[in-house]
């Protein structure tokens, strides 16, 4: 588990269409986080914020910001 594993689901459900599908299936946060370990992206929840925070702080256009704040509300709305 790591922070860099939440960097780059961040990364993966804005760039990529099949992996962000993989994620809507999911019904809740655990299963979430079942599909992210076998995919070899595992993180815990705790590392989700850290990860935000350091990949929001490097968005260089207001339009980047508003992608990573949409990912930080798809995460949060898992049950």
């Amino acid at each position: 588990m790591s922070v860099n594993n939440a960097i780059q689901f961040i990364r993966r459900i804005t760039d990529d269409k099949d992996f962000r599908k993989i994620c809507y299936q999911c019904n809740n946060k655990q299963e979430l986080h079942e599909m992210l370990d076998e995919s070899g992206v595992g993180f815990i929840p705790e590392e989700f914020p850290i990860a935000f925070d350091m990949v929001h702080l490097r968005c260089q256009t207001v339009e980047e910001a508003d992608l990573i704040k949409q990912v930080e509300v798809i995460y949060s709305i898992f049950p």
